[in-house]
């Protein structure tokens, strides 16, 4: 059993928000790392671990 796996902190959101726009600019570097991180880790078959703290009200 392999002991490495892709954890994936606080990307679950709709950005949603009245501060939303202040997020964009990290968002745009952000994102596209974090896809290129999971497209690996599926085609190596790592396991991906989302966590998300809140979604919602």
């Amino acid at each position: 059993m392999s002991e490495t796996a892709l954890i994936v902190i606080d990307m679950i959101n709709t950005y949603d928000h009245k501060d939303a726009g202040l997020l964009l600019p990290s968002a745009r570097v952000v994102v596209p790392t974090v896809a290129g991180l999971l497209h690996r880790a599926r085609r190596a078959d790592v396991p991906v671990i989302y966590v998300n703290d809140n979604f919602g009200e």
